[in-house]
């Protein structure tokens, strides 16, 4: 997870079995006043961010960096205008790491590059790109397989998926993602995550009607067959819950992938909330932050330079 203090960025790793995030500070000086920082991606020990200025809001640059061994490089510039989705992953069957951009050209028009780590150089994806909007919630890479949900104009949200392996988009053909809510006091927040190794949709209801400071809510993790189908696989509903254990978002799962992650309601800490007992706790922080995403993230020795031996004694 990214957070901010002061003039540093760092991401806050939170291991299991310990009730406190461990800070890993950037080994670069980034002025937070000017530029903001963003996890695309992380895989295999390796962690993709994009740097943004925060004055013309156009993309600086992307840095590869292995908390581990603090080592970093910075990839190379890939001129575009406005850059609307992006994503970060490893793919087995072509043995490499990918970097996805989709962006709006100055005429309007949107187009994909990505970027080999093998190559180290960006190329434009051939394949047809839908022109959607895609700035209604974050994306997934799951086993080298790039999902985002997207909108049209008259039509509910969808996801497109981008093939690493291969360089191809194609249309998820159904999803349990839902359009409005009704009635108007319960909130529907949806976020797409990976659950088991495999892309799942979580429906995050609540109800703000309930006094404060306690919570109606309800959680519904959605699991992806094939592009067919979706499974249902946890559903959990809880009335009056301390505002303060819950958050109104979830960012993802943590270690068994029974317990979401969510930021705490005060921002003094992440809450972790136990899918199968229902219990919750909260995780302390030092010093507020804000959390803007969660990845998942495992300690290797894999160089920010990578070779394809190096590749294929890793793990995801």
């Amino acid at each position: 997870m990214l957070t901010q203090r002061r003039e540093l960025y760092s991401i806050s790793v939170l291991p299991g079995g310990i009730n406190r995030v461990d800070d890993r500070s950037m080994p670069f000086a980034l002025e937070a006043g000017k530029y903001a920082a963003e996890i695309v991606g992380s895989s295999n020990g390796l962690v993709c961010l994009s740097i943004r200025s925060k004055i013309s809001n156009d993309l600086n640059a992307h840095i590869l960096w292995n908390p581990a061994t603090r080592q970093y490089r910075e990839l190379p510039p890939n001129r575009i205008c406005y850059s609307q989705a992006q994503g970060f992953g490893f793919h087995h069957g072509i043995n490499d790491y990918k970097l996805l951009q989709v962006a709006y050209r100055k005429n309007g028009q949107q187009e994909a590059k990505v970027l080999a780590l093998s190559t180290g150089s960006w190329r434009k994806v051939e394949d047809t790109l839908p022109s959607y909007d895609y700035g209604i919630a974050k994306p997934v890479v799951v086993k080298g397989v790039w999902y985002h949900m997207a909108t049209a104009a008259r039509e509910t949200p969808f996801i497109i998926r981008f093939d690493m392996g291969d360089d191809t988009f194609s249309k998820v053909k159904t999803a349990p993602i839902p359009y409005h809510s009704s009635p108007e006091y319960l909130v529907k927040k949806v976020k797409l995550m990976e659950y088991k190794e495999l892309p799942a949709i979580c429906v995050f209801e609540y109800n703000y009607w309930i006094p404060y400071p306690s919570l109606s809510f309800k959680i519904d993790i959605w699991l992806m067959n094939n592009e067919q189908s979706w499974t249902k696989v946890l559903t959990c509903s809880q009335n009056s819950v301390p505002i303060s254990d819950v958050g109104l978002l979830p960012l993802g799962f943590w270690v068994d992938e029974e317990s979401i992650i969510s930021e705490n309601y005060k921002r003094d800490g992440l809450s972790l909330f136990n899918l199968s007992n229902k219990q919750s706790k909260v995780v302390v922080v030092d010093e507020a932050k804000r959390f803007g995403s969660a990845h998942s993230y495992v300690e290797s020795m894999v160089s920010v330079y990578p070779t394809r031996s190096q590749d294929r004694d890793s793990t995801n």
